[in-house]
């Protein structure tokens, strides 16, 4: 019996490269996944900043658009009044800051953040505490009232989120994440309602206090 001749088995082209192409679609996605990551963490923490380097914003207490913002060499954008900046990052040391047409030479600490409240008088410079704890949210209340010590507490009264916070200061606590319904309180006697907000793990809500204490303005800061 006559026997064919044997032909030699070939793998496939593309069979053969499958497993470097699985290795690549391995490494690209890796890769995105990172990339993600790091987008998430820098659309809560901010931009990447060089070791060193201490945290700025401005807050507008006037009643006019601020415009000319400079710290340091940085520019801001103008601010309408009752808002913020966003934070900053310059090397730590004793830059200026301008705005409104007044100015004033700042005291920058390393890893340090600063909220610089311009105000018709001048400015007032706080230091701020750092969000260190990603599964909390942190609330800070600014009391920028005309000569009272206030409180931040639930809408009820029964519990303080912080209390006894004196006129230009500040006070913070981490709290969980809710769906929150705050009110400022003169010891015992509510004086303004803030608008609720939900409060999410790693951010950081400001709410600042202006005008009169008996009857402050309220204005939500998220970060």
């Amino acid at each position: 019996m006559t026997q064919l001749p044997m032909r030699a088995h070939r793998s496939h082209p593309f069979k053969r490269r499958l497993p470097v192409m699985v290795g690549l679609l391995i490494l690209l996605l890796a890769s995105w996944s990172s990339r993600l990551r790091a987008g998430g963490d820098e659309g809560l923490y901010g931009a990447a900043a060089p070791p060193g380097s201490a945290f700025v914003r401005v807050f507008n207490a006037t009643p006019q658009t601020l415009e000319g913002i400079r710290v340091g060499d940085q520019t801001l954008d103008e601010l309408a009044p009752q808002a913020a900046s966003d934070f900053v990052f310059l090397p730590a040391g004793s830059p200026d800051l301008s705005a409104g047409g007044a100015s004033l030479s700042l005291s920058l600490v390393s890893g340090r953040y600063y909220t610089v409240v311009r105000e018709p008088r001048g400015f007032t410079v706080l230091d701020n505490a750092r969000h260190g704890n990603r599964l909390k949210a942190l609330v800070l209340f600014y009391n920028l009232t005309d000569g009272k010590a206030l409180g931040l507490k639930t809408a009820d009264g029964s519990a303080a989120v912080v209390d006894g916070v004196q006129p230009a200061s500040y006070g913070a606590r981490e709290v969980n994440a809710i769906r929150a319904q705050l009110a400022v309180y003169d010891g015992s006697s509510k004086v303004a309602d803030a608008r609720p907000m939900g409060l999410e793990r790693g951010r950081a809500y400001s709410l600042f206090a202006t005008g009169p204490a008996s009857a402050p303005q309220l204005t939500w800061v998220v970060n």
